[in-house]
């Protein structure tokens, strides 16, 4: 599995094939299988820390279409890795903060 002109990150290629063996991928459970004997513990447990499904996301996200800044910034304490889980729409909730332009 190498990637063109794209650095390679197995954290990040582990997490999302556990979330497609999760939905019920079989290929993407026997890359998660292919990942994990390649990579280091450490790397296993920076994946494990990651959020494992968009629903945990959604809460950020609908905080972040409020423009609820101080409900983002409770989630975020309580979780920093939430800003980069994708929702089911494939967005972070990054992606969904009001622009500064927004607030005028």
């Amino acid at each position: 599995m190498e990637g063109q002109g794209v650095k390679s990150d197995y954290v990040q290629a582990y997490y999302w094939s556990l979330l497609g063996a999760a939905g019920g991928q079989q290929e993407a459970a026997k890359t998660a299988a292919w990942l994990r004997q390649r990579m280091t513990p450490e790397q296993i447990a920076a994946a494990d820390q990651l959020p494992r499904t968009p629903e945990r996301a959604r809460s950020l996200r609908d905080a972040a279409r409020a423009g609820d800044l101080e409900k983002v910034k409770a989630l975020l304490t309580a979780n920093p890795k939430l800003i980069d889980a994708q929702d089911e729409d494939g967005f972070t909730p990054r992606s969904r903060l009001p622009s500064p332009d927004s607030r005028r």
